[in-house]
């Protein structure tokens, strides 16, 4: 790994940079994929199963990290680096410092390639640290909120082997979209 010192600090409502954090969500992820921010508020304050990480750069904040403890597994629902600060191996040192971290299996959802411009981007950087996108699994995420559609995306795991993707589906349906 790089010089540059990566730190993942779990926050909570008071931390002074919400407001930067909730603008950085809302840039990062279109509305079919991002919970309203007064739920991810409610989460960091109310649910213990949820961890809200400031990703810091030698101290400067530079993104954040959501994680959901699900038992058997970490989902990670949300990832964002501020975009002036991409490109330089920032979300690099910050995923591979999570992964690190764990004790069990990680597993996230991604856009298929194709289904936008950054999508197989996305899915190379997540292939380069480590995971493994399960094609032959068909996954919908459920509406974040009223109005909004499924949206159909990859899940992807760094223990492909170790998992159950419908028993991931299942808990992830639960645990994280309340159906």
């Amino acid at each position: 790994m790089s010089a540059m010192s990566i730190e993942l600090r779990k926050i909570d409502i008071s931390h002074p940079e919400l407001p930067y954090f909730k603008v950085l969500y809302e840039q990062s992820f279109p509305p079919e994929e991002r919970r309203p921010w007064n739920d991810v508020v409610r989460q960091i304050e109310y649910n213990s199963r949820f961890s809200f990480y400031e990703v810091l750069k030698d101290s400067d904040t530079v993104g954040f990290i959501t994680l959901w403890n699900l038992d058997s597994v970490f989902y990670g629902e949300h990832f964002a680096i501020d975009p002036s600060k991409r490109n330089g191996g920032l979300g690099g040192a910050a995923f591979d410092a999570l992964l690190a971290s764990l004790d069990r299996p990680f597993v996230c959802e991604v856009e298929h390639a194709g289904a936008t411009p950054e999508a197989a981007s996305r899915i190379g950087f997540y292939v380069r640290h480590g995971l493994v996108g399960l094609n032959d699994y068909d996954y919908m995420q459920p509406p974040y909120a009223p109005g909004l559609p499924s949206v159909s995306l990859l899940l992807m795991t760094d223990d492909p082997a170790g998992i159950d993707p419908a028993d991931v589906t299942r808990m992830i349906h639960h645990h994280v979209y309340g159906c």
